[in-house]
């Protein structure tokens, strides 16, 4: 098991630039149960203020606040052939001058690897994204989706 809590602090005199502040944290738990089975489970939580910049920094520009739930589970099926399966949760909540809004992500990913030779190593992920937003404004890349997803790849490694 392992832990991280961090706090950020950035203050400007330009009143044209926002500063921020927050707190980052994560928890994360590893399991290996075999020699073939690999799992963990990582939980994080971030948080971010901002206000305008300036000596006067008085108005409040918004905050922003993440939870995370992340799952991921390998298990080698044999000296050459790996599965690979992640599950992950984020909401995110915002609050801005404009009002405020949460997106909900949870995806899903399922990939399999064959290592070919010894430095080539093949493989394809097929995955599942969906997210919930209530935000109702002007800028694309906030609105709700479903989306499947799918890739492959090839690595040489030169030795």
């Amino acid at each position: 098991m392992s832990a991280r809590l961090s706090y950020g602090n950035r203050d400007y005199d330009d009143p044209g630039v926002l500063d921020t502040s927050g707190w980052s944290g994560s928890l994360r738990w590893g399991w290996r149960p075999t020699a073939k089975v690999d799992s963990s489970l990582r939980l994080l939580y971030d948080t971010e203020d901002r206000e305008e910049g300036g000596a006067s920094a008085a108005s409040s520009a918004g905050d922003d606040e993440t939870l995370a739930v992340e799952w991921r589970l390998r298990y080698e099926i044999s000296a050459k052939l790996a599965a690979d399966v992640s599950a992950s949760w984020y909401r995110r909540d915002y609050d801005d001058a404009r009002g405020g809004y949460t997106d909900d992500d949870t995806s899903f990913r399922l990939a399999l690897s064959w290592a070919a030779l010894r430095n080539t190593t093949v493989g394809c992920a097929l995955g599942f994204d969906r997210r919930d937003s209530s935000y109702q404004g002007p800028l694309s890349g906030r609105s709700s989706y479903d989306a499947i997803t799918t890739s492959c790849y090839a690595q040489v490694m030169l030795r």
